[in-house]
């Protein structure tokens, strides 16, 4: 059996209104790590080149038996398995740490380190968007989940409201501490996984930028939100990768991408990189009693946000 199949066409999805090239399908591990390292290689020539590379690969997992009740445990667990597969090893959390080096980044923070003008400039459509489309108020008490290197919080600091950045990496968190300590503002920095994270206090915006699908047990932490929401409060999932349906990025409702930079995150760092197509996370919603709403600019998928208000009545 040949283990690459060429695709002419990318289903509409994450990535969707960018220029279709040509994919392959890679059908085992080691092919898949051999195309993986060669495109690790183009990272010295550039960020542009490395990702035009690894845009380019495609994993389609032999054998893979996927549960039909995107809901169950077995799914969860088949899911879990795949992970395995890829790295070799079990899941912690611990993985989702960044690499990270404090140096470095003050001088070239994402995404500027990349001196790529595409990323840049996409990045920033991005925090602009989404801002301009958070119900912030003065003195919102507003909760950033997974802050990371702080792209989104330096924006949010300055804005008269009460910021919340949690993430389980210290060093990401006093980097972020150190990029907004001039402004003047109300922040608070809490070393916690969202799936244990407790509040004394209700907030009114819930954030999650690039971080819900790094969520292991995402149906646990969205019943977290809901404790953690006022009555009134929203939850905004931002540039998720949230797509229109299953495609050879997502061949199933929920779960590991399968695209080229998704497996070398998964790969080389240990994330858990998950995808969820539309009609299971707003089935997510509507099974939890939530209400929402879906806003962006099209073909910027950094725009895209979904926004969430629990139902009172429910």
């Amino acid at each position: 059996m040949d283990i690459l199949r060429k695709f002419i066409k990318l289903s509409k999805g994450f990535d969707a209104g960018k220029d279709v090239i040509t994919e392959v399908y890679y059908e085992d591990i080691k092919s898949l790590n051999l195309a993986l390292d060669n495109a690790e290689k183009m990272t010295k020539i550039s960020d542009d080149a490395f990702r035009n590379e690894v845009s380019k690969i495609f994993y389609n997992p032999k054998d893979i038996d996927i549960p039909d009740d995107p809901f169950s445990v077995e799914y969860s667990n088949k899911q879990f398995e795949l992970y395995e597969e890829i790295t070799g090893k079990s899941y912690s959390s611990f993985f989702e740490k960044t690499p990270f080096e404090f140096n470095h980044e003050i001088k070239q923070p994402y995404p500027y380190g990349t001196k790529s003008t595409n990323t840049v400039g996409d990045a920033l459509i991005g925090y602009g968007y989404i801002i301009k489309n958070l119900p912030i108020m003065p003195n919102s008490r507003v909760l950033e989940v997974g802050s990371g290197y702080g792209t989104l919080s330096v924006h949010l600091a300055p804005m008269n409201v009460d910021l919340t950045c949690i993430d389980i990496d210290r060093r990401l968190l006093d980097f972020v501490a150190h990029r907004v300590a001039n402004f003047n503002h109300r922040s608070v920095f809490v070393e916690s996984d969202i799936h244990d994270f407790q509040a004394e206090k209700k907030f009114d915006i819930v954030v999650f930028y690039e971080s819900f699908h790094h969520c292991y047990d995402h149906l646990k932490v969205m019943k977290k939100v809901g404790d953690l929401l006022a009555d009134d409060g929203v939850v905004v999932f931002a540039a998720e990768p949230i797509m229109e349906t299953t495609n050879i990025t997502l061949p199933y409702p929920w779960g590991l991408r399968m695209d080229g930079l998704s497996l070398r995150c998964i790969r080389n760092f240990g994330w858990f990189e998950l995808g969820f197509t539309k009609s299971y996370f707003f089935s997510m919603l509507d099974n939890l009693g939530w209400s929402y709403e879906e806003r962006g600019i099209p073909g910027y998928p950094y725009t895209h946000m979904v926004m969430a208000k629990k139902n009172l009545s429910h």
